[in-house]
């Protein structure tokens, strides 16, 4: 194997290795994506908001939110 043709396997290996996380991110990205919608979707059915906008979103979930945060049952707290 010559010394050229080592460079451009190795030059080949790099650019799949940054097409494989190229790929990785934009998936993750998509679920991410995925997930806020469902959350929003949610947040409109449960809360009937879907007529606020993002700022009266945000003042009506600032109202409530320390009381759901006391009074939601242990499973939903974060274990880390």
């Amino acid at each position: 194997m010559t010394n050229e043709h080592l460079k451009k396997l190795i030059a080949e290996k790099n650019k799949l290795e940054l097409e494989l996380n190229r790929l990785q991110y934009t998936k993750n990205k998509q679920q991410h994506t995925t997930l806020l919608i469902q959350k929003g979707k949610l947040l409109n059915h449960y809360l009937d908001a879907d007529h606020l906008s993002i700022e009266e979103t945000e003042e009506m979930l600032q109202l409530f939110s320390q009381f759901i945060i006391d009074k939601r049952p242990e499973r939903f707290n974060k274990t880390t």
